[in-house]
């Protein structure tokens, strides 16, 4: 099933920490051990069960959601944590519903001169009091923080399609007006005038000159 993420496409608070390798440990098992030795007696105790383990990603579900850990082993070496839900496409990042639970628009700069043990150490840890206390475990897909994340993550992405429409627009437009195929222009432009800069009105003043001029009107 094809799933929805919003990254910091959409949000700038997706606490992942922008690391460098280390040569000398395996940074993927690191991660992994942390989880199993911060989060894992946490998690079962709170009725999850560790259901999906390969490379880079675990993931636990109870009878409400689903946790899955991620550690970007091919990439910048970032990790963070999404909530999900049985047969919804929507992933919510952990630290955007535990920042909504506590009011907070904290959000975290990477770290560059710490070892990368102890920052997803820490971060374990944090999860560790954070999912029990603020109630991760009992939300479903009708808890009232996540469905106001889902109402502003569907504005989100209606506002981005719509500027990517506009943006189709505008070089289908541009494209005809340096063609000079005003017609083509005129139909590109059409019914879209209110949400298009000035200039685009004024050329099609002169596109619709042009084509009356070419049909001897």
């Amino acid at each position: 099933m094809l799933r929805l993420v919003f990254y910091s496409l959409v949000w700038h608070t997706f606490s992942t920490q922008a690391l460098q390798p280390i040569a000398h440990m395996d940074t993927e098992q690191v991660f992994k051990q942390s989880i199993a030795d911060n989060l894992d007696e946490t998690l079962i105790e709170l009725g999850y069960s560790r259901t999906h383990e390969y490379k880079g990603v675990i993931e636990y579900r109870n009878l409400n959601n689903i946790l899955t850990f991620v550690f970007e082993w091919n990439q910048a070496y970032g990790f963070y944590c999404q909530l999900q839900f049985a047969g919804e496409q929507t992933d919510f990042p952990l630290s955007i519903v535990i920042n909504r639970l506590k009011n907070s628009t904290e959000t975290k700069s990477p770290v560059f001169d710490t070892e990368f043990h102890e920052l997803v150490n820490k971060w374990t840890s944090e999860l560790k009091n954070e999912i029990p206390e603020l109630g991760i475990n009992l939300l479903t897909k009708t808890s009232v923080v996540i469905q106001e994340l889902r109402s502003e993550f569907d504005q989100r992405t209606l506002e981005y399609n719509q500027q990517l429409e506009l943006e189709s627009v505008k070089r289908t437009a541009d494209e005809a007006w340096n063609s000079k195929d005003y017609q083509n222009y005129l139909n590109a432009v059409n019914g879209k005038l209110e949400q298009l800069p000035s200039s685009y009105s004024k050329k099609l003043s002169i596109a619709k000159k042009r084509i009356t001029e070419k049909n001897g009107l």
